[in-house]
């Protein structure tokens, strides 16, 4: 196969354009399979399919190959599987490239399962424990957005209600009545609600969206002063949370997979975000320096109540009664994490479902204000 030099060197001037459209389309097809048909759930069936080859005869590439043939008699020699398979097993070359790889093409927690797989060969157990952590984290972001959905609906019509009411039914009841303006306080907030949000709609939406798309982005990656303040509000507190299970549980598994504390840091964090990072800085920092467990470990990452679960764990025991302790106190410390945000969902939810009825009560007030002064 020739190099990129070789054939860019091969290749008429005339002919550069059509070279740059067939690359560029085949980099589109790529990345549109991959979005398409290499979802989360499809990595994880790919990454549980690698496990299943691995044995303490068979190294990562001989796993690779093996899922990369499975894959071709299953589906096709063009599924986005295979060519994946393909670019991972080049990426062997340097663990640079292959992380590099790893990050582009999985979810970071399957990326990690990923990395315990070429830690211990036999990981099948510790792969569907991260596998259960992700659906875990799903099914809690699923309960907070179900039970979110009615009372944002409630609020959705609510300000629609008012703003129909306050900017097209009350300008119309006024043309008709002898007197030129309702003066009720139901009308003047109305009037001040639709001049505020609704003539100026077309900067409020837009600026709603972008927090609304950009806040991940925020939580990822916002490590300045005053983040620890913000991890005690909610949803940075959930982030927060989240990521104290995902540290627990993924510690663990990696020093069950033959790490030792620092190395286990130092994988997560070539998968972590900055956020995340800064954590695995402090954490890597304290055990080079030999620092004792309880001066740093989760500090300003662990909820005291997780700290309460692993803490006798500290001193006098080996690596694999801690690496087990820290696992459990992950999964013991998910019903607490529930509880917490689910009293604060409750307090949302009431607060978002009585304001929605507020707008809907202040615009029935302007429509029965309107049609007594029409009678007037």
């Amino acid at each position: 196969m020739l190099c990129s030099c070789q054939k860019w060197a091969n290749v008429h001037p005339r002919n550069v354009g059509v070279l740059l459209m067939d690359f560029s389309f085949q980099d589109f097809m790529f990345w549109y399979k991959r979005v398409t048909f290499f979802k989360t759930q499809d990595q994880i069936e790919y990454v549980r399919q690698l496990a299943s080859y691995m044995d303490g005869k068979v190294n990562i590439v001989d796993a690779l190959n093996y899922t990369k043939e499975s894959y071709e008699l299953t589906y096709s020699p063009s599924h986005v599987a295979v060519e994946i398979t393909q670019r991972l097993i080049d990426a062997q070359q340097t663990s640079v490239g292959f992380q590099g790889a790893l990050k582009e093409y999985f979810d970071p927690d399957l990326a990690i399962a990923f990395e315990m797989i070429r830690l211990n060969s036999k990981s099948t157990d510790k792969v569907n424990k991260v596998i259960s952590l992700m659906a875990k984290e799903k099914e809690l972001y699923r309960d907070i957005t179900s039970t979110l959905f009615m009372p944002a609906t409630i609020l959705l019509m609510g300000i629609v209600a008012l703003g129909v009411v306050s900017g097209v039914i009350l300008p119309i009841m006024e043309s008709r009545a002898k007197s030129t303006t309702l003066d009720s306080p139901e009308a003047q907030l109305g009037r001040i609600f639709y001049d505020i949000f609704i003539l100026n709609g077309y900067v409020i939406v837009p600026l709603v969206l972008m927090l609304f798309i950009g806040y991940k982005s925020f939580l990822k990656n916002y490590v300045k002063a005053g983040r620890r303040k913000l991890d005690a509000i909610w949803p940075f507190k959930l982030y927060r949370q989240f990521l104290s299970l995902r540290f627990l549980t993924l510690t663990g598994l990696l020093k069950q997979s033959g790490c030792d504390d620092k190395e286990a840091y130092a994988i997560l964090h070539s998968y972590g975000s900055k956020y995340f990072q800064v954590h695995l800085d402090h954490y890597s920092e304290s055990y080079s320096v030999g620092e004792s467990r309880d001066n740093y470990f989760g500090d300003g990452l662990l909820e005291p109540i997780q700290l309460i679960r692993i803490r006798r764990f500290f001193h006098g025991v080996n690596d694999k009664i801690f690496s087990a302790a820290i696992i459990d106190a992950a999964d013991s410390s998910l019903r607490d994490i529930t509880m917490s945000n689910r009293n604060f969902i409750n307090k949302l939810t009431y607060f978002l479902m009585l304001t929605g009825l507020m707008f809907l009560g202040l615009g029935v007030g302007i429509v029965i204000d309107g049609t007594a002064l029409s009678f007037d």
